[in-house]
């Protein structure tokens, strides 16, 4: 039974403070929070309804309706408004969804106050607690019920890769676990039975308007790692050999990552690099790094976030503007920097990019007074050049050939 008439549910006073009671649940409005996880469909209505994936069926164009259907289904512990999707009935803007809220600046959630959970950490029974680690963060939903998307995907290939080289012998030092750091996006048991971490990690957030910043998020995730030494893999990552130089590195430094060339400006997306940023958008890519838990990486990670937000605009406006916000952090906390070889993060971006805004300018090689070519002719120093580093190339394309011969 409705405690509010309809007139008060239109859109100007819908988001009131003043709770809803229907059935057994006591809705509460909640500005700019999205439910991100999505009730799957019955089987026989995504059958005869497949548009959308099914998410026709927990659709409605009145709040009024979606509420009451809400609290008639147990699975359902909200109402979202959004953008809305084009359903039989016409667009239809409220969604029964399940999960817990995140920041989304255009999305108004309808909370079920006795359904909701406190997210927590999931562990396998009987594992070791794990001082060292691999961190994937998945962030966001994949807006199908099934979460058959592209980072879901990604993430299952990379944490079977991690797993395969984990398998190998012999096996070195403490055991290394796996996990997954979520803002809400997935539900914490679906991650654990289909991508098989050892942990799952909620991310929380207190900062106040981040909304759907995902790079903002990014940020303020790296320090809830559940471990005291991680290695943190993009989700579009593959393993091919072991790391375990990455965790020997934390044991002199705080922090490790490949430098790469370079970010773009969206501005001007005919260069392959961001011209009228410092040193032309080289950057710290953090895509893989290594860092230890200690107030020294907290703080580091604290100033790229303050860095970032300050001047949102300017790094919103680059490819990997997260990203430049990191690099100038360094210099301005005492974090002990390691910088890693491209061979952990192995990108064209890392290995040969850096050759379209920087050329070379400077060389560093024995014997150039000489002026001997390869043949052992007489050439100009630029040319005897061309000719090492050309030769150096066809012998890391060989190279190349031989590491991933095996992994085909």
């Amino acid at each position: 039974m409705w405690h509010r008439t309809h007139h008060e549910m239109n859109k100007k006073s819908e988001l009131s403070t003043t709770p809803i009671h229907v059935g057994n649940c006591t809705f509460h409005a909640k500005h700019k929070i999205n439910l991100m996880q999505l009730i799957p469909p019955t089987p026989s209505y995504q059958a005869a309804n497949p548009k959308h994936g099914g998410r026709c069926e927990w659709r409605y164009q009145e709040l009024r309706l979606a509420i009451e259907k809400c609290a008639a289904v147990a699975a359902c512990t909200g109402v979202t408004r959004d953008n809305g999707l084009q359903c039989s009935g016409g667009l239809s803007s409220y969604e029964l969804r399940t999960g817990s809220g995140q920041p989304a600046k255009h999305a108004a959630s309808f909370m079920c106050k006795e359904r909701m959970r406190e997210l927590r950490q999931l562990r396998r029974l009987n594992e070791p607690e794990f001082e060292n680690g691999v961190v994937f963060i998945l962030m966001g939903g994949c807006g199908t019920p099934s979460n058959d998307c592209g980072k879901v995907n990604e993430a299952r290939e990379a944490i079977q890769s991690v797993r395969a080289v984990l398998s190998r012998p012999p096996s070195r030092g403490s055991p290394i676990g796996i996990a997954i750091l979520t803002d809400g996006g997935f539900e914490p048991d679906w991650l654990m039975k289909h991508l098989q971490p050892n942990i799952v990690q909620p991310l929380t957030f207190t900062e106040v308007g981040l909304d759907d910043d995902l790079r903002a998020k990014k940020l303020l995730a790296y320090t809830q790692t559940p471990f005291k030494h991680t290695v943190f893999m993009d989700v579009d990552t593959y393993v091919l050999r072991p790391f375990d130089e990455l965790f020997e590195a934390l044991t002199k430094f705080d922090l490790a990552a490949a430098f790469e060339c370079c970010r773009l400006s969206w501005a001007d997306t005919a260069r392959p690099y961001d011209a009228r940023g410092f040193m032309k958008g080289w950057e710290m890519q953090t895509g893989v790094m290594a860092y230890r838990r200690n107030g020294r990486v907290a703080q580091f990670w604290r100033t790229a976030y303050e860095e970032y937000v300050r001047d949102k605009s300017y790094w919103r406006a680059r490819s990997s503007g997260e990203q430049g916000a990191a690099t100038y952090a360094l210099s301005k906390t005492d974090v002990r920097f390691m910088p890693l070889p491209p061979a952990f993060n192995a990108r064209p971006y890392t290995l040969y990019q850096w050759l379209e805004p920087f050329g070379i300018s400077i060389y560093h090689g024995k014997e150039l007074w000489k002026h001997e070519g390869l043949d052992g002719q007489r050439v100009s120093v630029p040319q005897a050049i061309r000719q090492r580093m050309l030769r150096d190339w066809r012998k890391a394309e060989t190279k190349i050939g031989d590491i991933l011969r095996d992994h085909n």
